[in-house]
């Protein structure tokens, strides 16, 4: 460990290498239709690099090592892609194999993990799927509204963020929040305004019965209404 200072600010870096690990047995498990392979890794596997490459070499494969993949910097990689048909990730994380995926061009990506033993091949339609993924979270941070608890005097009637508290025909007791669809969970009592339960509910107050029209009929009671921080 050393540390050192950096723009005033006292930094300490931690050697963090994975030690005493077998690559080999992961390594076998590889089945690749190409010939030349690029080899790269997180830090904490740089020194398995050259032993996965004397397997490789063994196994007939035309290997060059790239080195160490930092945050989303892949210039290493990037340097040889004109020379491999493949990169095989020694790691954990998909984040770089994704990183290639976006910006080497090259079609067969592989995350070899030493501690899982699992081998994960990557494909732009696997980073298509996640650019989708961050373009929803994004709307959704750019259209999201904090639910705002009625006033006390209008708290007597069910509205989203209330905790309803229920009775059906058989005498057994529920409870429910109203949320909106996307914090919607029935395993943490949470329903949607939009489901068939959330929909009956809005608007009615203690001591209402309450239809519900879903492929199976019932009845609840509303028994209490409350709203409180989840």
């Amino acid at each position: 460990m050393e540390s050192r200072y950096i723009k005033g600010i006292k930094t300490i870096f931690v050697p963090a290498k994975a030690e005493g690990i077998d690559i080999i047995p992961v390594l076998k498990k590889l089945k690749l239709s190409v010939k030349r392979v690029g080899l790269i890794s997180a830090i904490q596997y740089i020194d398995y690099l050259t032993q996965a490459k004397e397997f490789l070499e063994e196994k007939g494969f035309e290997v060059i090592i790239a080195g160490q993949m930092v945050g989303c910097n892949t210039s290493n990689a990037i340097k040889i892609k004109d020379k491999v048909d493949a990169y095989l990730f020694l790691g954990s994380g998909e984040f770089h194999p994704l990183e290639l995926v976006n910006y080497s061009g090259i079609s067969e990506i592989y995350l070899v993990n030493p501690v899982s033993q699992n081998i994960t091949k990557f494909k732009k339609e696997d980073l298509e799927i996640l650019e989708r993924k961050t373009e929803e979270l994004e709307n959704i941070l750019k259209n999201y509204q904090i639910i705002k608890f009625p006033p006390k005097a209008k708290q007597n009637i069910v509205d989203l963020g209330a905790k309803v508290f229920l009775e059906d025909s058989s005498g057994q007791k529920v409870k429910f929040q109203i949320v909106g669809t996307l914090e919607a969970n029935p395993f943490l009592e949470k329903i949607s305004n939009e489901s068939p339960v959330g929909k009956a509910l809005l608007g009615c107050k203690v001591g209402e019965k309450v239809d519900i029209d879903s492929p199976v009929k019932l009845e609840y009671k509303i028994l209490k209404i409350t709203y409180e921080e989840s």
